[in-house]
This record gives C-alpha cells, structure tokens and sequence, in this order.
C-alpha cells in the first residue's frame, strides 16, 4: 500500500510518499529529500504510482522563487531522475508552461501559478508516464506527452486533427482569462499496462473517446 502524507511530527514533519510493508513503514521519497540536479524537494504532490512501485510526481525544489518546478519519476531501485523542470523544451516546440505569473483584475496583485499540479501524470507497469501540460512561445497551446526511457515525445496536441469520421479538430486545452495560458479542461486520460494510452477531448461535435496507435 502507497500513500501520501505527513511523517513525523512538528517542525520535523515532513510530506512524503511512502509505503507499508512487514508491519513498518517505509518513506520512498520526501521533502527535504535531494532533487536531481540541486536543491531538496519542497513540496511533492500530483503523484501517480504503478505495481512496481514506481512513483512518478510533481514537486517543487530549492529556494523560492529561484526554485525550480519538475516532474520526476522515482524508480522502485530507489533512484530519482528528472522528467522535465521549467523551460525545459517540448517535442512539440517551445517550452513546458510549468509556472508562470499571473496579474489579477483586482488591484493589479499577481500570484505564481503552478500548472504542473493540475497534469495529473499515469504510470504503466513499464514506468511511462503520460502527462498534460500547456506550452508557451508555440503555435501550440498544449499537448498530451509521453515519457519513457528513450525521452519525452507527443502523444496529440491541441488543435490536432480528430479521426476523419468527427470531421473535426482536438480541443482539449482553453484559456479561462487573458494572464493564463491554456489549461487541460477537457482532457482526461489513462494508460494500460500494454501501454496503449486511452483519451477524452472535447471537439466541436462533442466529448469523445479515442486510444491513439
């Protein structure tokens, strides 16, 4: 059984994912703990974990606001490794609108607002992780991604033709007001342990449901 939740108690509590086995319980990774690249993990949410035990999640790293914000994959030996930070570029052009600063209508206030705890990552039993995320300085707005061993590729993006039948093009990422970029309202997605990734978009015809080759 993997869970989510504060270990330990006070100033030393600390949010971690971790797991119960032989009548004790054990952390698998944790704020404070070591990030690939620099830094110790913040905060650690969005987390998806497969039968293995591998744990694919978000988290935010180092010192606020120079800090960065990732996706990373721990990997049931123990090992972390990074699947994509801010800036970081997309195999569909520009880059992942991981964070970015939004001014408010309202006394013109601004707040960070973290895209990356709404991607919503899946896990197969191999360790691919299918994620969402919008993208900026790009003709598109946001995609549907896949990681694996070998990198970071596209699924489908936003704007993609649908099957020839719809008569119509994928529209699973809307802007909400003009300071944000496009967020994944209309998607939903899920992947098999044969890996075979299985999505919802919403299309001019309507909501359907598609498992891409």
């Amino acid at each position: 059984m993997t869970f989510v939740a504060y270990g330990g108690v006070g100033l030393t509590a600390r949010l971690g994912v971790f797991h119960y086995s032989n009548g004790i319980f054990i952390t698998d990774v944790a704020t404070g703990d070591p990030a690939p690249g620099g830094g110790t993990f913040r905060s650690i949410y969005s987390v998806a974990v497969n039968e293995e035990s591998d744990i694919a999640f978000g988290a935010s790293f180092g010192l606020f606001p120079s800090g960065g914000e990732g996706l990373f994959l721990r990997r049931k030996d123990g090992t972390v490794v990074r699947i994509l930070t801010v800036e970081d570029p997309t195999p569909a052009g520009g880059t992942f609108n991981v964070r970015y600063f939004e001014i408010t209508f309202f006394g013109g206030l601004g707040n960070f607002v973290y895209a990356l705890r709404g991607c919503r990552p899946k896990i197969d039993k191999s360790g691919n992780v299918p994620f969402a995320l919008p993208i900026k300085d790009s003709p598109v707005s946001g995609a549907l991604f896949l990681y694996t061993p070998d990198g970071i590729k596209t699924v489908v993006a936003n704007g993609d033709p649908a099957p020839l039948e719809t008569n119509a093009n994928l529209a699973f990422f809307q802007s909400l007001n003009a300071t944000q970029p496009p967020v994944a309202r209309f998607l939903r997605y899920t992947i098999s342990d044969a890996g075979t990734i299985a999505f919802t978009s919403q299309l001019s015809t309507g909501p359907l449901v598609f498992a891409p080759d």
